[in-house]
């Protein structure tokens, strides 16, 4: 039973520790500060956010910079958590984007599944669309990720799948190209929609990041 089983999944994924206080990266104020509105930004997808950055690592001022801007650009500040337009239509059907950074390909949800499988999370559902011939799970798969595991697969996304974190953390990768300024964000940009060019969206996500380099920028809890 499918519903058994992502039931089963989620409980262990939503299971908090006792002092939910701790590593408190990023605030509903940071967010709603740079465009995220208020019912995007609710106390339980504060404290899940806060719990995926500590868990997967990106806990440093750069690394949450570039991820809370390309969150914010993938899934229009909080309010899109699948992808609408067009759906039938992308080569990557019935995979469509979803989370906080659009999971697309069927192959990215198994790699997710499998991420989630190291944390002992066996969650059939989300790979369920896989199983052809049933109209009605077309996009169940995407539908579930972006209801159970928004944060979660962004998360494992940019630190697993893409290693974005190895690519922040390399600081030769700064002096490059010292003359453009945006040369990461388009690095990350890149590894972000896993190709060799830009898409037509690397100028916005470029706004993104300058935005949110502006209004988040430090706090006790961040490492430099």
């Amino acid at each position: 039973d499918f519903d058994e089983i992502g039931q089963a999944a989620l409980s262990a994924y939503t299971k908090e520790p006792e002092d939910k206080s701790e590593n408190v990266y990023v605030t509903a104020e940071q967010l709603r500060s740079i465009g995220w509105r208020e019912d995007c930004t609710g106390e339980s997808m504060i404290e899940d956010l806060n719990r995926v950055l500590r868990e997967y690592g990106i806990n440093n001022i750069k690394s949450i910079q570039h991820f809370i801007a390309q969150c914010s650009y993938e899934s229009d500040y909080g309010s899109k958590l699948t992808e609408k337009i067009g759906e039938k239509e992308q080569r990557y059907y019935p995979f469509i984007g979803a989370g906080y950074i659009h999971l697309t390909w069927e192959s990215n949800y198994i790699a997710f599944s499998d991420c989630l499988k190291k944390k002992g999370i066996n969650d059939e559902m989300i790979t369920i669309s896989s199983k052809k011939g049933k109209e009605d799970k077309e996009f169940i798969s995407s539908n579930y990720v972006a209801n159970n595991y928004a944060w979660e697969s962004a998360g494992c996304f940019w630190t697993e799948i893409r290693k974005l974190q190895e690519l922040l953390k390399d600081n030769s990768n700064y002096t490059v190209n010292e003359k453009d300024p945006d040369y990461i964000v388009d690095m990350v940009s890149l590894k972000i929609v896993g190709g060799k060019q830009d898409n037509g969206s690397f100028e916005r996500r470029r706004n993104r990041y300058k935005v949110v380099c502006d209004n988040i920028k430090y706090s006790s809890k961040i490492t430099i």
